[in-house]
């Protein structure tokens, strides 16, 4: 690995040199173009299936081009982290100095996890700063998105049980839907054809290809800086960006209150995995986007009052998916459980509050529960260590209390939650009061969203009938 200082002073300027919008028969490309100074330079690219020239043409032009600045800001992080140049030259119209704390308070937040791995202060004034080298008189200043667009919903399916949670409620209100994913790994294909397996007349899929520069991974291999980037980040400006071009009201995510809490504490900053998808960013993006953007496209998390927990029972009502979802990261490409990761585990702990033994056998084919090897994981989620497992995963008290349910679920005990349930115990916690808490999560709504209020009752509902069971 080459050191920090060496990087900045060989590379002390990261340039973002252009966002292109090119039209190709019956589809888009935008094309985002960057370079290090003294570096090489990147091209990543979107690709948008079914946009003619004549769809395109009713849209604001020069909102598309600053639509496409915005994305490439945030993509820009995947290429800039490999050197953390002490300067982000900007020479793309659309982005301007009154939007500068916006990004840099990303760049804090959703990388602070990459900060904490390389042992990074990027809290540090002036650690990186924008500039733009756009003249006042090339900027554009398009008028912000107004139009009523059709009322319908634009999906983003991740493969795992929160999309398919947020899926099958959302499908309860009647309102039409388009299925979304970005790239398509194996997981989220067997997803989204299980959700339109009842309505096969009905499908409606769009898939974006994403596509970064191959030259970052030969980057990496030669030593430069690599980590964690706020991925759901870049999905709110993608995803919203496709909303406009598609023509669609509603573009929610599956973002849970679990998310907002932090993993471990660094040089005073909280480190958060998930800073992407904390009601913070939530909030944060959907005044940006209005501001700058788009004030008739609602960017919503629909699971936002809900833990972890809840929605790992609220899934197991869709028996249809157990053998088809996929929340484990490093499976991702392969379509299968690793079960080793803190993923792997944390799911298992979930769904041993709600199913049997064979259940979980039949979903996972690995028995991950009595893998005594995972012990250290099961100590980070759970909160009897000082950092929690830098992963997507739940609050340590609903892992908690999803091991006061397991216990209470299955006989014999899996090796697992022996332990996990024993230093429960340990701790001075009684049975009745663990599985006390537990129950009361299970019911629990934070009105703490941005949810609009005809999709509110779905949800409550199905919250509702967990207080019946």
């Amino acid at each position: 690995m080459l050191s920090l200082d060496d990087l900045r002073l060989k590379h002390p300027r990261f340039y973002f040199d252009q966002a292109v919008l090119d039209q190709q028969s019956d589809h888009l490309i935008v094309r985002l173009h960057y370079h290090f100074e003294a570096g090489p330079a990147f091209e990543s690219r979107y690709l948008f299936p079914q946009l003619t020239a004549e769809s395109l043409a009713t849209k604001d032009q020069t909102l598309l081009k600053v639509w496409a600045a915005q994305l490439g800001m945030v993509e820009g992080l995947s290429y800039w982290k490999a050197a953390c140049s002490p300067e982000w030259v900007i020479k793309v119209p659309g982005i301007y100095a009154e939007q500068f704390p916006f990004w840099l308070n990303l760049l804090h937040k959703g990388m602070s996890e990459f900060f904490y791995i390389h042992q990074i202060n990027g809290w540090e004034d002036n650690f990186v700063t924008f500039q733009t080298e756009v003249e006042d008189a090339d900027q554009l200043h398009p008028e912000i998105d107004q139009a009523v667009h059709q009322h319908r919903i634009l999906f983003p399916v991740g493969g795992g049980k929160d999309s398919v949670v947020s899926s099958e409620l959302l499908r309860q209100t009647q309102t039409p839907m388009t299925t979304f994913t970005i790239n398509e790994y194996p997981q989220q294909q067997r997803v989204v054809e299980t959700f339109w397996q009842t309505q096969p007349n009905q499908k409606s899929h769009i898939t974006v290809q994403r596509q970064l520069d191959p030259q970052i991974l030969d980057l990496n291999a030669q030593g430069y800086l690599n980590g964690h980037t706020p991925f759901n980040a870049m999905a709110a400006f993608l995803g919203t960006f496709a909303a406009y071009v598609y023509d669609y009201a509603f573009f929610p995510v599956s973002n849970e209150w679990s998310a907002n809490e932090g993993n471990t504490v660094f040089l005073g900053q909280s480190i958060n995995h998930q800073y992407s998808k904390t009601v913070e960013f939530e909030e944060q993006f959907r005044s940006y986007q209005q501001q700058y953007l788009s004030k008739t496209i609602e960017y919503f998390s629909y699971l936002r009052p809900l833990h972890e927990l809840q929605i790992a029972s609220l899934f197991t009502q869709f028996k249809q998916y157990w053998l088809v979802f996929l929340s484990c990261n490093r499976g991702q490409k392969t379509g299968t459980w690793c079960g080793e990761c803190p993923k792997c585990l944390f799911v298992a702990v979930l769904l041993a509050g709600f199913l049997t033994e064979t259940e979980l056998d039949s979903i996972f084919k690995k028995d991950i529960l009595n893998n005594q090897e995972l012990r250290d994981l099961l100590d980070q989620l759970a909160g009897f260590t000082d950092v929690k497992s830098l992963e997507c995963v739940g609050t340590r008290d609903e892992t908690r209390a999803a091991l006061a349910l397991a216990a209470n679920q299955l006989q014999p005990l899996p090796e697992l939650i022996q332990y996990g349930w024993q230093k429960i115990l340990d701790s001075g916690k009684t049975k009745e009061a663990a599985l006390s808490e537990a129950r009361e999560l299970l019911v629990r709504f934070v009105e703490h969203h941005f949810i609009p209020s005809e999709f509110v009752p779905s949800l409550k509902d199905a919250i509702a009938a967990q207080r019946k069971l």
